[in-house]
């Protein structure tokens, strides 16, 4: 049985997913019981592609059974969910890969500090990958000093958005939200070299600090692949 909710808000909390399933290599969704049993005494969630890889909660990091399963940070006490290790599947090197978040900035209490979505690699030049808000709310993309802004558009909103990073590989990489394109950036100075490290997190940025993620998230997902503008729209209406 597939139980759906569409909000007002855009966000789509459901049991099941249909969004694309091609080069998908990891999927963690709050709203799906493959991945989050809800409980308010939920400190784990799966991934429903590879079980074997696993998060824990951090800090503040709580499930809340708003729209359907969502994870709650307070942007403070380190809140994140600290992924396992077991990522040698995932996009590493100068590898194509789609980054993808469904999240819900807060509009206060950001701070002056950039906040991340979702990472995986590892601290050192070009050896990670990360999409998060700056301190402005910009949409942006961190390979650890391989950087870009996809816009200057604030979306500290306290909306759900579907954010988006769809790398090409050789510095080429486009930016998406709520299904439309923003820009495509070229990542400067040289490729990525992302590799299989222990800093993989949702709604963290870097190591754990004031930097969590300040808002609700209810789904990350990464595609070994570069998904088209027709297919991040598709999963944005799934």
């Amino acid at each position: 049985i597939e139980i759906e909710i569409r909000t007002m808000s855009g966000r789509v909390g459901s049991i099941t997913t249909d969004i694309i399933a091609d080069g998908l290599v990891f999927n963690m969704d709050a709203a799906n019981r493959a991945s989050t049993i809800p409980s308010t005494s939920t400190t784990t969630c799966k991934d429903t592609i590879n079980l074997s890889v696993s998060g824990s909660f951090l800090g503040g990091c709580e499930f809340s059974s708003e729209n359907n399963g969502v994870w709650t940070f307070d942007g403070v006490d380190e809140d994140s969910i600290k992924l396992n290790n077991t990522l040698d599947h995932f996009p590493l090197g100068d590898n194509a890969r789609t980054m993808c978040a469904w999240a819900k900035p807060n509009s206060t209490g950001w701070g002056s500090v950039e906040r991340g979505m979702l990472q995986y690699g590892n601290f050192g030049t070009a050896q990670l990958s990360l999409i998060s808000l700056t301190n402005l709310g910009y949409f942006h993309f961190k390979g650890y000093n391989r950087d870009v802004n996809f816009s200057s558009t604030d979306y500290r909103d306290n909306q759900w958005h579907y954010f988006v990073a769809a790398y090409e590989g050789s510095r080429i990489i486009h930016g998406y939200v709520d299904g439309n394109f923003i820009s495509t950036k070229t990542i400067p100075n040289n490729i990525l070299a992302t590799i299989s490290g222990d800093e993989n997190f949702i709604g963290e940025y870097y190591d754990l600090g004031d930097n969590s993620w300040n808002g609700l998230i209810g789904n990350c997902h990464i595609y070994n692949r570069t998904l088209s503008a027709n297919e991040v729209l598709h999963n944005y209406n799934a």
